[in-house]
């Protein structure tokens, strides 16, 4: 193998050494950090204070002399080392380099004769240990370390060690993708009596390109019938938004797909076969037993498909009184069984509002890291601090644009003739500068769920940040095109939903130790407002964009119980 001349940190050794460099005559015994050290000071080479450098790193990450260290934790914890760097606020070079080096010390054991000893790994775990790939090393060790047997692990076992990589600065992806090669070992070895498990039918779905010509010709009527923009005969209100015509076609897809896969009816040739009491009521009772759906949701899938063919002139007579019994008859939580599961994934509002400040406080030195590093965490930052600020939906803060044909956030004045209202510093500026520029952002009836018109000022607390991220960083974000969006992908390109769920979720569970994605930012913004002022849902409702006040009341009053109704006639009684 030829020399690699990569080139690291300057801080560290410039080179990467050769595979075959250096290498240790078979006479000593290696099984501590300290016998490798020993012999590689015996049998010096143009590495060797780099190995001792990266051994003394060891020692600081066991906090243990290097007798105390055997190779084989070296071996096991290698992962674990570089989080530890990492955290330490290392560079991202010098943290490549070291984990190099230690890669080097764990193949001079080797050729030195030193092998893995069985006993690292319990016996209960060996056929665990054995299925496991590099990556899912680091979750193995954590569960023989904190759960004495394969088969007690649960769920929370998982979750836990995913949080902790998590906060010292892993990846969500990753710990995503590891949780789940070892669900699926622990499940092969017939562990996974307590561990969340799909249905072996989680793919039952098929396509509507798949359905026989005759059923999906009907089906692909029925959205364009509802999504259009007129149809003859269709009520006003009753055309749905791109994203709800996608949730429309889901369904559709899991009826037949169950119809197909499940119940093996091969007979279905249009609607009215796919569409009938019988099936439907087959597929209620499946979805809830087998595939654990909850009510709520279930109701609104199948809800949908019936608006969809109840208001159609052509499709009307396929659904009937027999659907509304059916959906009416899906059991759902109880409200406060909803409320209670909710909050449980909440974190305190307060602690949502540090995390753009902790964001900032690991923000990479300028002098230390590549713009694009650093474009990154202002993104996330910028981020985090319009949604504690901002409750909206995740549609309108990814399709956020700043150029284009038709931007709706820009700087530009104030229309004279405008029902925007001005909040004080707004006030202030004008009466210095009548025409000057402010943040405003505006999304037509087309662009929001209730399909009214929203125009505001931007908040002063983000206009500064703002301006930051697009005079000095988002630039460093862009490979290509410019897509318009103000938020970017690692990419480049626009954020998508599940791209955005993931990302908000890895900040959150950083520096918050919680998953909470951008959905549960407003109920958590809404019942923090409610604390605060407990009879102001008309606020509320124009914050969250409800443009009836009683979907608030309906949504978010379920909290004003009777015992709030009650300690509230007490503070009466005792004026």
């Amino acid at each position: 193998m030829s020399a690699s001349t990569e080139v690291f940190g300057p801080e560290i050794a410039p080179l990467v050494p050769d595979s075959s460099d250096p290498t240790l005559p078979t006479s000593d015994m290696i099984v501590s950090l300290r016998d490798l050290v020993s012999a590689i000071q015996r049998h010096p080479s143009t590495t060797s204070a780099m190995l001792r450098s990266t051994a003394a790193r060891l020692e600081e990450f066991y906090s243990v002399p290097s007798d105390q260290i055997s190779v084989d934790d070296v071996v096991d914890d290698r992962e674990d080392f570089r989080d530890f760097l990492t955290e330490r606020k290392y560079k991202k070079n010098s943290v490549r380099s070291y984990a190099n080096y230690v890669g080097i010390l764990i193949r001079l054991a080797r050729q030195h004769g030193w092998t893995s000893s069985p006993s690292a790994v319990p016996p209960a775990w060996r056929i665990i240990a054995a299925e496991c790939k590099r990556n899912d090393k680091s979750l193995l060790k954590y569960l023989v370390k904190n759960v004495g047997h394969p088969s007690a692990v649960r769920e929370d076992d998982l979750r836990s060690w995913a949080h902790m990589k998590v906060a010292k600065g892993g990846s969500y992806h990753w710990t995503e993708k590891s949780i789940a090669s070892m669900r699926k070992i622990l499940l092969s070895a017939g562990y996974g009596g307590s561990l969340r498990v799909k249905s072996n039918r989680s793919k039952y779905a098929i396509r509507i390109e798949l359905f026989p010509e005759t059923l999906r010709t009907e089906v692909e009527d029925v959205i364009r019938w509802k999504v259009a923009t007129f149809m003859p005969g269709r009520p006003r209100k009753a055309q749905i938004r791109p994203i709800s015509a996608d949730l429309l076609r889901g369904t559709f897809s899991r009826l037949y797909g169950f119809a197909v896969n499940v119940a093996q009816i091969k007979n279905i040739a249009n609607l009215s076969d796919l569409v009938n009491a019988d099936l439907i009521g087959r597929f209620i009772a499946w979805s809830l037993d087998e595939r654990r759906t909850k009510g709520k949701t279930l109701s609104t899938k199948l809800g949908q498909v019936s608006a969809a063919l109840a208001r159609n002139p052509k499709y009307s007579g396929i659904v009937s009184d027999w659907m509304s019994a059916l959906l009416n008859s899906i059991p759902e939580d109880s409200e406060e069984e909803v409320i209670r599961r909710k909050q449980e994934k909440f974190l305190p509002y307060e602690a949502l509002r540090k995390i753009p400040g902790l964001i900032r406080r690991d923000r990479p030195v300028p002098a230390n890291a590549d713009p694009r590093t650093i474009a990154l965490a202002v993104r996330d930052e910028l981020l985090m601090q319009w949604l504690v600020t901002l409750p909206w939906r995740q549609r309108n803060l990814r399709e956020l644009r700043i150029a284009g044909d038709a931007p709706n956030l820009q700087k530009t004045t104030l229309p004279v003739h405008s029902n925007i209202s001005k909040p004080d510093w707004v006030l202030e500026a004008e009466k210095s500068d009548p025409a000057v520029q402010v943040w405003q952002f505006r999304f037509t009836n087309k662009e929001t769920k209730t399909h009214h018109d929203v125009e505001c000022v931007l908040p002063h607390s983000l206009v500064s940040l703002l301006e930051d991220y697009l005079t000095n960083h988002r630039r460093h974000l862009l490979r290509g095109a410019d897509p318009g969006t103000l938020f970017l992908n690692d990419a480049g390109g626009p954020l998508r939903s599940l791209t955005l769920r993931t990302l908000v979720s890895e900040l959150t569970l950083r520096y918050g130790g919680k998953i909470v994605t951008p959905h549960l930012f407003r109920d958590i913004f809404a019942f923090m407002w409610l604390e605060l002022n407990p009879q102001d849902y008309l606020t509320l409702s124009k914050l969250l964009w409800h443009r009836n006040i009683q979907t608030t009341i309906t949504i978010y009053g379920r909290k004003f119980n009777e015992s709030a109704a009650l300690c509230r006639m007490e503070k009466v009684l005792r004026l």
